[in-house]
């Protein structure tokens, strides 16, 4: 089964919301390292734009990708960012090849 590489987007509404977002966020990284299948889970903002978050993720397996998913940990980590976020996108990516 070929890894799978995640690159989620997540744009706040304001300054203020991005720096709840960015503690939220920072909160959850230790949980996931920890899980199953992770191979990496890299939290980044964008320099041009303070308030644009990137996550860059690798899975073992697409199972492993959902079970991060449904993960206690994410749900409650979900619910509480619901408000502060005016953008999200989800790129779920098969690696074909390279390093």
């Amino acid at each position: 089964m070929a890894p799978v590489r995640v690159v989620a987007h997540l744009t706040a509404n304001n300054a203020e919301d991005a720096e709840k977002l960015l503690a939220n966020l920072q909160e959850v990284i230790p949980k996931v390292l920890a899980e199953e299948g992770c191979l990496e889970y890299q939290l980044t903002r964008d320099l041009s734009s303070p308030t644009h978050f990137v996550f860059i993720e690798t899975w073992e397996s697409a199972a492993h990708l959902a079970a991060h998913a449904a993960a206690p940990h994410m749900t409650e980590s979900g619910k509480q960012r619901q408000g502060w976020i005016k953008e999200r996108a989800v790129h779920r990516l098969e690696v074909l090849g390279g390093k």
